[in-house]
């Protein structure tokens, strides 16, 4: 019996003492298992932080890359031609400009022609499209088809530089009421013909004359040349009935001044060139000449005469001047203070731009010019008063 019970006693101190151990060894494996779960979890919270800070620097990159998707948004689309026409419809301010001039004149005009457009076009805040087309002769037939090419492309409003046209040849052109052509050079009296759509913008010479013959006497000489110029200042002076003795002078030289004792107490009349009228008031202070006075038209009135000519020589001369002062602050090259041709040109453009926009036709048939008298100083022109 008590072996028994010392076995059975020894068989539960064994069991007992065998589940302690086992729980002794659970237990001191527990803290490996903790630390190494804890090393996982430092471990991969350090992960999560990485991600998260690289995630964190992308989004500004990811919005750069964006920039370029969001700028380049498609745009709603726009028919060019239908806004073209609806601004066109609108009057939303393109002047649709036609040069028509002959291959004589010179270069300078038209250069200065394109300057002065460009400045009114600023000036009246429009934008001008001009279309350029030289003629070879200026006969009726070609200008008649310069004028239809130009119309045909849609230049209703058209400059047509012609130094030979005559006023009158021009109403055989049949022309529509919403064309408007202007004529810097030509002048035409107000008789009731005239198309309204055509429009004179040369000086009335008739009207310079009829100014400086208040200052002559009743015996007059005039200077002239073969020029066409000179020719129709003489047939303007002709047409008002003035009786005078024609002088014509192709090349100056001394003969022509052999009978210039009868020259003396003569009032002289210059339709001559610039150049010929400069030798000639040079020439008749040589020959010790000393006419009544010396007149002449806006062909002499330039700064021109003042350096190729002495105080002495033009000192009884007097000018007539159309050109009125305007205001020109522009930087583009052109003369609007001596250069009548100029001075016209910037009329009737002005003129024509300024109807456009306000969608009138032009009911103007002759651009008005005022005549003042100048008398030449050494070195510039002062104005003749006249007493009220």
């Amino acid at each position: 019996m008590i072996r028994i019970f010392f076995l059975n006693l020894l068989v539960l101190f064994f069991f007992f003492g065998c589940a302690a151990k086992d729980q002794a060894v659970i237990k001191e494996q527990q803290p490996e298992v903790v630390v190494k779960t804890e090393k996982q979890i430092e471990k991969e919270p350090l992960k999560e932080e990485v991600i998260k800070e690289e995630k964190k620097i992308q989004p500004p990159l990811a919005i750069e890359q964006e920039k370029p998707h969001l700028e380049e948004k498609p745009e709603p689309v726009v028919d060019t031609q239908e806004v073209i026409e609806e601004k066109e419809e609108e009057g939303a301010g393109v002047f649709k400009l036609a040069f028509i001039y002959s291959q004589k004149i010179p270069y300078r005009y038209i250069y200065d022609f394109n300057n002065i457009s460009l400045d009114l076009a600023v000036k009246n805040s429009l934008t001008v499209e001009i279309e350029y087309y030289k003629m070879d002769d200026e006969s009726l037939a070609s200008i008649e088809d310069f004028i239809v090419q130009s119309i045909d492309k849609g230049y209703k409003e058209i400059v047509l530089f012609s130094s030979e046209l005559k006023p009158e040849d021009i109403a055989d052109i049949y022309i529509e009421d919403d064309v408007n052509i202007y004529l810097p050079l030509q002048y035409k009296k107000e008789d009731g013909l005239s198309q309204g759509s055509i429009i004179y913008g040369g000086l009335d010479y008739g009207k310079q004359f009829s100014k400086l013959l208040e200052h002559t006497n009743e015996k007059i000489t005039v200077f002239s040349d073969e020029s066409f110029l000179s020719h129709t200042l003489t047939e303007v002076l002709k047409n008002m009935g003035v009786e005078f003795e024609e002088k014509k002078i192709n090349t100056l030289t001394k003969h022509d001044f052999r009978f210039s004792k009868r020259l003396n107490n003569s009032t002289i009349i210059l339709n001559t060139p610039l150049i010929k009228s400069s030798i000639l008031l040079s020439q008749l202070r040589a020959h010790e000449i000393k006419p009544f006075v010396i007149l002449s038209t806006q062909v002499n009135y330039s700064p021109l005469i003042l350096s190729t000519t002495q105080p002495a020589d033009r000192r009884n001369t007097i000018f007539a001047n159309s050109i009125s002062k305007l205001e020109n602050s522009s930087i583009l090259d052109y003369d609007i203070s001596y250069n009548w041709v100029n001075f016209s040109l910037y009329r009737g453009l002005d003129q024509m731009m300024k109807n456009s926009l306000a969608k009138e036709e032009m009911t103007l048939k002759n651009i008005s010019y005022e005549v003042e008298l100048y008398k030449a100083l050494p070195t510039s022109f002062i104005k003749i008063e006249v007493p009220e």
